[in-house]
């Protein structure tokens, strides 16, 4: 999975060809992670993208040798998003095969 953060600057200049793409729209993390339909695989991979940006949260705040509180904040929300990693990807593997 790639992943880009973008502006407000950067979406207004984004054009979608109107034949290949019936329709777009942008979501939070957390809204894919929420709505059940949206693919199995897809909710794996965004529970893991979250992951990984807490993980890189930790690191930093971990490297740049802030207060107890900004490392325990970050480990914090490291937990929750791996538990939530983990918790799709144990979904996706007790889904019945198509």
């Amino acid at each position: 999975m790639l992943s880009t953060t973008l502006t407000d600057d950067d979406i207004s200049r984004l054009r979608f060809d109107e034949t290949e793409y019936s329709e777009h729209k942008f979501v939070s993390c957390d809204e894919v992670l929420a709505d059940v339909s949206y693919h199995p695989a897809l909710r794996t991979a965004v529970a893991d993208l979250k992951a990984l940006v807490a993980w890189r949260s930790l690191q930093r705040a971990v490297h740049s040798e802030c207060n107890g509180d900004a490392v325990y904040r970050a480990a914090l929300e490291l937990v929750h998003a791996a538990d939530r990693s983990v918790l799709e990807a144990a979904t996706r593997s007790n889904q019945p095969r198509s």
